[in-house]
Order: structure tokens, then sequence, then C-alpha cells
């Protein structure tokens, strides 16, 4: 029904304000009609339209309109509490942008600390001897102190330009100075506070209201430093107020308009791989428009406080000049050898370089000629006894040849082992890879791949060493093929190039992840897989894999396939994430490409396991998972897995690839640690089974020389071409001898049997090809004449093993001419070779790699205390009068002992002998 409103504006009218700000004029009359109202009702419920008046045109009251003044009186409620609600949804809203902008804040925070912490560790030195024990003097505040003494005897004298400083040290107070003419730095006990306020005034900047920098020590190192005006340095001075260990010193103005300094890591060796280089350290802008300390000097403690560049080459050539003036006058006046030292300069607007102060520096124990022995040669009195022990001690340093890897000195005679530059690289890569810190092999680098083949020589036990390596290497290579781990072959000549993400954590724990799938079971008697060949497809940890079966009769079908993946995580929450949320896909399909699906499923692999371990703890499980095909169940795999946490590394110094995954860390698809299974994992394949004990420490040479002979007679190491050895490794693999008693060979190590049914052929062909033919470094090469043992194995039949032949080193030319190709052996040989590679025998092997803790921990001893100052004397009556002269004399020198495996005190240089001379110089 259409409703046509009345317009005469006689009729009283009703006017509705909606929130549009939209008048309705409604004609008095219309209120009546049902319909009208409904409609309105609806209207105002919808709209919310506001009444601004109920009345006629005679501002009388319609009662027809109460429904209306109630209606507005529950709608102003309505309207207040709506503004309450609107009120705390504001306050919410507000509530969640503070905790926003305080989250942001926190973030930004913990960014600028991290780079902060980033920049301090470019620029902060940590000395190899950080109490400074054996070191005749100190970084920071008493360096000054050492650069005083012996200035007015000794005949060097220290060049440097210093700035004008009052320094007290206990009860005494010196000047320090640079003569204007001769650039010497000269002190004076002379000066009296008042005359040192007195140079010190003249100074006075200004500008930055700056007379002088007061520099007191905080800790043995470190040096606090605070800008004085002219009124604080006169009551620094004139009232009393210096105590001990503080040095007022003259402000210099750097040439930039913000506090600037230059620190120079100056390398005064050549056994450390780094150069020479420096960081230009200046405030920031932040910083000096923040605080008033930092419009003078620099403070590094400040967050973002500080900007550093690097400097190299010729940009410090001219701090270079007077780092080696002070670490040659160093080295004189306190007879040490300054391997690393690290000097602050400031450059003044004239161009002018300012030494400041020191952070710090090492010393090179081994060729130093200590204090110690200058003291004793002193109270003994005794110039004849000094002039013949730096004879004696000249003809030592002129004979002996030091080891290439553990760089301690040796008779020529001593050192008769020689072996390729590419093992002694193939044993620093392979140490670096695993984490192990052993022996400082820093110095170990080459300069070209034409030297890799060049022969070293080393002494008895680093041989000992690095053959033990190279047959731990090979262990692992086999135990690696075993769990189908694919390690790559490492080009020596190249350098290791490898990837690290953003905000990698400096310490996390390695876990390891054990796969051992054991059956497969048929459960649907429309299938069969007899007569057929298919593949069953994995996916975990994003890393997929499979492997083939074929012509299987049997319902029920043995896998007997291992895995091993590795992870890195900093704590357990990360890892029982992971296991939480990573499943193991598993597909078994009719082709290799994974698209003709017969059966799929999924699993959580780690579901189970208590992710709460320590370290060296280890757990297994047996799990069981079925695979459906059309929402049947069609196949089930039974599998068991293992879990175990290794140790804690440094990821940031592994020189392997590593991505980030969820939680955790992945390495790369080729690493492969030198960590035996644990015993729990060893125990699926054993019940009984027991680790060895190889934990005896050997603590001399002659242990462990009796513990481990190499398995190569020297001679024909050393005397033989490579055509020869080739011969000779042949001639032994047809007729194999026995190994040394003592010899720790894979041969020797009881065989512990292997759980495998797959066939050796197809096993050779799958897993062994390849890595063979591109990986081998120590030739194991079996002949027809090779011992066979048959063992029991408990698991499946009983299976073929060779007995280990004795392996031949390619020392003089290149270790790859030495390697037999796995295509070129014969198809009978083939067929027996895959059986070799034992796992239990293998894993049992990596037992004795404590072997590689006894030899580096007696190398480090030896590197430290030991010395093998072997000297050579002329004839028989010289040797007997040099012993009664030393048993006359009060002083007791020490002869080198005639044993090989005794250690001795000092170690000496090749041409450490032009320092007693200089001192011999100096004495005279």
């Amino acid at each position: 029904m259409d409703i046509a409103p009345e317009t005469s504006s006689n009729l009283p009218r009703t006017v509705f304000l909606t929130e549009a700000n939209q008048e309705i004029d409604i004609p008095q009359g219309l209120d009546d009609h049902p319909e009208y109202e409904s409609m309105l009702k609806k209207q105002l419920k919808s709209e919310r339209i506001m009444t601004f008046t109920g009345l006629d045109h005679n501002g009388e009251h319609d009662g027809k309109n109460d429904w209306r003044d109630v209606y507005m009186k529950n709608y102003s409620e309505l309207q207040r509490l709506k503004s309450l609600q609107y009120r705390e949804q504001m306050n919410e809203k507000y509530q969640k942008e503070m905790l926003l902008k305080e989250q942001l804040a926190l973030k930004e925070e913990i960014f600028l600390k991290r780079m902060h912490d980033k920049a301090f560790s470019k620029i902060n030195f940590t000395p190899d001897d950080p109490k400074y024990s054996k070191s005749p003097f100190f970084p920071g505040f008493y360096f000054f102190e050492a650069l005083l003494k012996n200035v007015k005897t000794t005949s060097c004298r220290l060049k440097i330009n210093f700035p004008q400083a009052f320094y007290i040290l206990e009860s005494q107070s010196y000047w320090i100075y640079t003569d204007e003419t001769t650039g010497i730095l000269m002190n004076s006990q002379e000066y009296t506070k008042m005359q040192a306020y007195e140079e010190l005034k003249h100074f006075y900047y200004e500008p930055l209201n700056v007379a002088a920098v007061l520099r007191r020590k905080k800790e043995l190192i470190e040096l606090e430093s605070n800008a004085l005006s002219q009124m604080e340095l006169h009551d620094k001075l004139l009232k009393n107020a210096l105590v001990s260990g503080a040095m007022i010193q003259r402000y210099i103005k750097c040439n930039n308009d913000r506090p600037t300094i230059t620190r120079l890591f100056y390398i005064n060796t050549t056994k450390v791989t780094k150069a020479s280089h420096a960081y230009c350290i200046s405030s920031s802008l932040s910083s000096y428009e923040k605080f008033s300390q930092a419009k003078v000097c620099l403070c590094t403690g400040i967050l973002n406080g500080f900007d550093i560049s690097l400097m190299h080459g010729m940009a410090i050539a001219e701090y270079q000049k007077y780092a080696k003036n002070i670490v040659t006058f160093l080295q004189i006046s306190h007879s040490v050898r300054i391997e690393e030292i690290v000097l602050d300069f400031v450059k003044d607007q004239s161009g002018k370089i300012w030494f400041l102060e020191c952070k710090g520096f090492n010393l090179d124990y081994n060729s130093a000629i200590t204090k110690e022995i200058k003291l004793k040669l002193k109270s003994s009195k005794s110039q004849p006894l000094l002039k013949e022990y730096l004879e004696e001690t000249k003809d030592q340093l002129l004979s002996s040849i030091h080891c290439r890897l553990c760089l301690l000195p040796f008779k020529n005679s001593d050192l008769s082992h020689s072996l390729p530059f590419k093992m002694l690289l193939l044993y620093k890569r392979h140490i670096r890879k695993q984490g192990r810190k052993g022996l400082k092999i820093s110095h170990i680098r080459t300069l070209s791949s034409d030297f890799l083949s060049h022969s070293v020589r080393i002494c008895k036990l680093c041989y000992m060493l690095i053959l033990q390596e190279y047959e731990l290497i090979e262990a692992e290579n086999k135990l690696a093929e075993y769990l189908n781990v694919d390690v790559e072959f490492e080009d020596l000549s190249k350098k290791l190039d490898y990837k690290h993400p953003p905000f990698l954590p400096n310490k996390v724990y390695q876990w390891r992840v054990l796969l051992y799938f054991k059956s497969l079971e048929l459960l649907s008697r429309q299938m069969s897989f007899r007569n057929k060949t298919f593949y069953i497809h994995f996916k975990f940890f994003d890393k997929a894999f499979y492997f083939k079966l074929q012509n299987q009769d049997s319902d029920m079908v043995n896998l007997s396939n291992l895995h091993l993946i590795y992870f890195y995580a900093s704590d357990n929450n990360h890892v029982r994430l992971l296991s939480e949320s990573e499943n193991l896909q598993i597909l078994v399909s009719d082709d290799i490409s994974g698209n003709k699906i017969i059966a799929a499923g999924s699993t959580k692999a780690l579901g189970l396991f208590s992710c709460e371990m320590g370290i060296n703890d280890s757990l297994t499980q047996m799990k069981s998972t079925t695979l459906f095909n059309k929402a049947k169940a069609v196949i089930n795999i039974n599998f068991i897995t293992g879990l175990v946490c290794d140790h804690m590394m440094n990821l940031k110094t592994l020189p392997i690839d590593i991505i980030k995954y969820n939680s955790v860390y992945l390495p790369g698809s080729s690493y492969f640690s030198s960590d035996a299974l644990p015993d729990s994992w060893m125990e699926i394949f054993e019940e009984n089974y027991k680790e060895e004990d190889s934990s005896k420490l050997l603590n001399t040479s002659a242990e462990i020389s009796g513990f481990y002979t190499p398995t190569i007679p020297e001679k024909l190491i050393y005397n033989m071409p490579i055509q020869t050895l080739k011969k000779y490794a042949t001639l032994e693999a047809k007729s194999p001898k026995e190994s040394p008693k003592n010899s720790p060979t894979i041969s020797k190590i009881p065989i512990r049997p292997l759980s495998s049914k797959k066939p050796p052929s197809e096993k050779a062909g799958a897993t062994l090809r390849s890595s063979i033919s591109a990986r081998s470094i120590i030739s194991t090469r079996p002949t027809s004449s090779t011992k066979v043992i048959r063992t029991e194995n408990p698991l499946s039949s009983p299976l073929l093993v060779h007995k280990r032949p004795t392996t031949a080193l390619s020392v003089r030319n290149n270790i790859d001419l030495a390697i037999h190709s796995f295509e070129d052996e014969p198809d009978d040989r083939k067929e027996a070779l895959p059986e070799d590679f034992l796992f239990k025998t293998v894993s049992s092997y990596l037992t004795q790699r404590g072997f590689h803790k006894r030899v580096e921990s007696c190398l480090s001893q030896n590197t430290q205390a030991t010395t093998k100052a072997n000297s050579q004397e002329s004839t028989k009556k010289r040797k007997i009068a040099r012993k009664k002269k030393t048993k006359a004399s009060s002083l007791a020198i020490q002869k080198p002992s005639e044993d090989k495996n005794e250690l001795l005190c000092d170690i000496y240089a090749p041409h450490e002998w032009r320092a007693y001379k200089k001192y011999k110089t100096y004495e005279k």
C-alpha cells in the first residue's frame, strides 16, 4: 500500500533527525496508520533516528507518541554505554600501542647491543695469557713503567711522540715528555706538581673547555679517562687530590670534529697468518651530541657510542714505524720476543701522530731469551761461563731444525720423517671440520697449489699423529658410506668456501638422529611385489632420500637400511619443538621420481622422545607406521629411531655450509663427524655390546710409540720413489704380513657383524663406486689372495669379511697418483669388496680416536714446557771440559738428555742467537 503524505503547511508536523543530519517531516494524521507506525519503528531501530520533538504545532504533548519517549530514554542509555565501551576500546588500543612500542624499543636495543658487541669484538684484544703471569711488564697503566725502565743505562732509546704527562706510581712521580730536538722519550723525577701545572695549563683548549685528561687504572689492563677543565686541573694537582695509579696527560685535539683514535694491531712474527691492520675508532654522532664526555674522549662503553672503519696497507705505514720502535725497545730492554701488540695512537690537527697507550700483547715464550736465564747468568758473575754458554747456544740454534707441524726444534739426525705438505693441510682441515682443538696449526697454509706435493720434515710424534688421522679419515669414509652419508671429495688446492646464516649463535649442541628401517610388510592380499621393482622414498628434516628393492618373493621384506642426520640446537626447547612438529614422510612408488604412488604415510619419528637430555645421553625406540592407498592400509614399515646429544661446539668456527631449518641449524649433506655411535645404538645390532675401554691417557712419547707404530717401514717410505711404493703395495697385498704387535689397525680390531641382506654387487654399484673412485686418500686394494674370515651374524646370514691389507702412502709426489679406482677392479673382486666395510668394525675402530688427544696433549706439553736443544760438540775433550765447569759452577746448566723422549726446559728459534749477541755487546 502506498502512502501519499500531505504537504499542507497548516497541519501539525513531527520532525526527526537521522545520524546523517537529515530531517524527516511526518505530517499529522498519518501516525494512526498501523503500517506506517511499524515502518517507523523499524526505521528507528535500523537508522537510530533521534527525535527532537514529539509535540504538535501548539506545543502540546501528543499522547500517541509515548512509545517514542520510552525509546529515546533507552536510546540515551545505550549511547552512554556505547561511549563507555568506546573509551575502554581506546584504552586497550592505547595499551597495545604502548606495548608494541616497548617491544620495538626492546628489539632495537637488542639489535644495537648485538651490533655494539660485534664492533667491540673487532677492536677488543684477547691475549693468550690474560693475566700476563709470565711477562715482565703489563699493558695499560703499568706499560708506561716499562717504557721508563733502563732509559738512562741502555744504549737503545725509544723514539716516539708522547704527550706530556705527570705520572704517579706508588711513592714516585715522573714527568714524561718527548724531546723536541731528538724525538726521544725522556722522563724526569725532579718535577713538582706546581711545575707540572704550569706546563699543562698552556695546552688549554678553549672551545671545549679542556686542559688535560686524567687517566687512572681501572683494572690490570684497563684505563679510565676523564677530561679536566682548567679549574679541575688546578684542584687535582695543587690540592693533593691525586693518588698512586693516576696520570694527568696533555689533551691532544684530533684532526676530526669528533674524538678519534687509531688502534693498531701490529704483527711481529711470521707464525701468524694475518697481517698488521688498524681500526679508526670515532665517537658516533648520537653520543657526540648527547654526552659531554663523548665530545672530548672516546667512550667505547656507551651502547652504539662509536663507529669503526678498517685500515691496512699504506694507510698504517706511519703507525707501524712507531710500533716497530716500541717493540724493538721492549725486546732489547726486557729480553723478550713480542709476537703481537695492540697500540692506540691519535693524530692531531697538524698531522702529527702521538702514542697514547698499549691495550695488550702476546709474547713468544718458546723463542724468547727468558728473564729468568739472564738473572741466573748475572748472579753467577762469571763472564767466561757466560761466553761459553752463548757460544753453545749459538751452536744449538744453528744446528737445530724445526718440525713443520709442532714447530719444536730437533737435531738434524732426529728429524728423519718426511711427508708431503698435502697431508698436513688435509689434517688441518679435517680437525677444523670436526671442531677438535689440538695443536696450534694456523701456520699450516699454502700460497700455491704446486706446494702441495712438496716434502716437509716432521718429528716422530707428528708423523704418527698424521698417519693415524688418515686411518681415521678412511674409517670415517667407510662408516659414512654404510650410514648413507655422501662424503664429498675435498680439493686442497682451493680455499674453503662455505656459507653461514646471519646471527649464528656462538655455542650450540650437536645432535644426531638415526633412522634404521628394518622391514616392510604387505597388509593387503591384493598387492604383491613379486617380480617387481619398487622404490621407497623418505623425507625428513627437509632431506629426501630413497632406495630400491626388486624381485621380492615374500610379503615380508627385510630392508636393513640406515640413515644418519645431524642438526644443531642452542637449547632443549628447540629440540622439543622440532620433535613435536617434524614428520617423517614415507612414499612407495613404481618409479624413481615418485610420481606413480603405491602407498604413502607419515609419522612423528621423534615424537615420543624426552628432549631433556644431557651431553652423551642417547635413546632409541621401536616404531611402526602404516601406509595407505585410497584410505586403505596396504603396507606396514618397522623402523628404529635413535637420538643422541653429542657435545657443545661453536658453529661460527666450523668451515662447513650451515642452513637454518625452523628453530635448529642443519649442516651440509656431506658433513660427517668422527663421533662413535653410542652404546644404546650399538645394542640394536648386538644385545650384549660393550664398548672397549680406551680411556687410558698416555703421557710420554715412549708409551705412544708403543701404542701405535706405522704399518709401512720407514726406509721404504723415505727412500723409494712413487713407482716403487705402488709395486710394494701390490706385493704386500698379494702376501699380507702381520701388522706390528701394538698397531691398532682395522684388521686387529674384533669384528662385530652387521645386519644386511643387500646383494654385494648392488651395494657396490649404489654406494661404493663413487666414494672409492673419488675420495680415497689411502688405497686399500684387496686382491684375490686376500684372507677371508667368516663370522656369525645374529641378525642375518654369515658375511664375507676381508682382512685389511697393508696401506701404501704416496709421499714424494701427489697422493692422488696412488689412488686405485674401483671401476678398474675385476668383477669377481667387486662382488666381495663391499663387505669389507663392516659397520660395527669401523665403529669400534673410531673408539680408538682417543689416540689423537693423547698425542696432541703430549705435543702441547712439549710446546709449553720443553725443548730439544741438542748441541753438537766438536771434540770429546770440549764436552768433558764443559761438564767439569758445569759441576764446579754454582749455576747448573741443564744438558740435553740422550733420551729422545725426555722433556727439557726452554725453546729457541733458529735466529734467536742474535739477541744473545746484542746482550753480549751490551755487557761489554
